[in-house]
């Protein structure tokens, strides 16, 4: 059994548009979140039942396929967060 939170699917998703743009939704994301379930069931052990996949999982996915360290995936998400909050600053 593998349960997928919110996290996980929303994060394969964003990942998967930003940096899979020559693979058409949704497969891209299903792509990334059936291979983050086998990474996932690889990691654990033999005598549990249920895998939890969370958003760290895609993200492992994408920086395997594409060579972007998960770091480098995450910093960039910060920085334009930070980037959003200082442009909505300026328009208020």
């Amino acid at each position: 059994n593998v349960s997928f939170d919110d996290g996980a699917v929303q994060a394969a998703v964003r990942l998967g548009a930003r940096y899979l743009p020559s693979q058409a939704m949704p497969a891209a994301a299903f792509s990334i979140l059936d291979e983050a379930a086998a990474k996932a069931r690889v990691e654990t052990t033999a005598n549990q039942e249920t895998l939890k996949i969370t958003d760290v999982y895609p993200a492992d996915v994408i920086s395997t396929w594409t060579g972007i360290p998960v770091q480098r995936l995450a910093q960039e998400e910060q920085k334009k967060l930070l980037e959003i909050e200082e442009g909505l600053k300026r328009r208020v």
